[in-house]
């Protein structure tokens, strides 16, 4: 659809932007509440437009987050949004949290963990 492939050409002009600095890009896809608890049919629209997305930035190298996979794998998935309004509840923003966490920064520090253990046993 013509708003994957807008959204895909904003992303990697974002991506050409990024690269002009030490940063990286990567792409948090949230999903909405309805595709949670939604009708069958929303949610397969919903996902079906998200998993789109995710393969078209995943072929042109850009890491992406899914955040409907990590809330599926919760017993309580619907726990992570306020039932009327869709927004994230606090368990919505740490589950959140946690997954940029672990997808960006735990990669990191490990790598100047290690780099610094590896500088440290030589002198």
């Amino acid at each position: 659809p013509a708003a994957i492939d807008r959204t895909l050409s904003l992303v990697l002009q974002i991506r050409e932007v990024v690269g002009q600095t030490d940063a990286r890009l990567t792409v948090v896809l949230i999903p909405s509440r309805s595709s949670m608890s939604g009708p069958l049919s929303s949610w397969l629209r919903s996902r079906e437009l998200g998993d789109r997305l995710k393969s078209a930035l995943t072929e042109r190298g850009v890491p992406t987050i899914d955040l409907l996979e990590i809330f599926l794998a919760d017993p309580d998935p619907w726990r992570f949004y306020y039932p009327d309004d869709g927004h994230f509840t606090a368990q919505g923003h740490a589950a959140v949290a946690e997954a940029i966490f672990k997808a960006v920064a735990a990669p990191q520090l490990l790598r100047a963990t290690v780099a610094r253990d590896s500088g440290d046993s030589g002198g």
